[in-house]
C-alpha cells in the first residue's frame, strides 16, 4: 500500500468509525424524525452512511443501473447499520 493508500486508508477509518459510535448514539423514538422538513430521516441518512462506501465503489467500478438498484433494494433493519456500515467498510 502506498503513502496516499494509507493515509486514505487511516482518514476514512476516522470517519467509518465516528459514524459507527453516531448510529450507536440514535435511539429508537429518533429513527423517524426529520430534522429538516422534506428531507431524509434520521433512518434513512445513517443507511446512507452505512452503504455509502460499497455504492460508491460499485459504480466507479462500473456496476449496472440495475445491480444499483438492487443492491438499494436490500432493506437494513437499524439493528443492523453498524455490521452494514463495517461490511461496506471492508467492501
Amino acid at each position: 500500500m502506498t503513502d496516499w493508500q494509507q493515509a486514505l486508508d487511516r482518514h476514512v477509518g476516522v470517519g467509518v468509525r465516528t459514524t459507527r459510535e453516531l448510529i450507536r448514539l440514535i435511539q429508537p423514538e429518533d429513527w423517524d424524525k426529520r430534522p429538516i422538513s422534506g428531507k431524509r430521516s434520521v433512518y434513512e441518512v445513517a443507511v446512507h452512511l452505512a452503504v455509502l462506501l460499497e455504492a460508491d465503489l460499485r459504480i466507479a467500478t462500473g456496476t449496472t443501473a440495475d445491480e444499483m438498484a438492487q443492491f438499494y433494494a436490500v432493506p437494513v433493519r437499524p439493528e443492523q447499520l453498524v455490521d452494514r456500515l463495517e461490511q461496506s467498510w471492508r467492501y
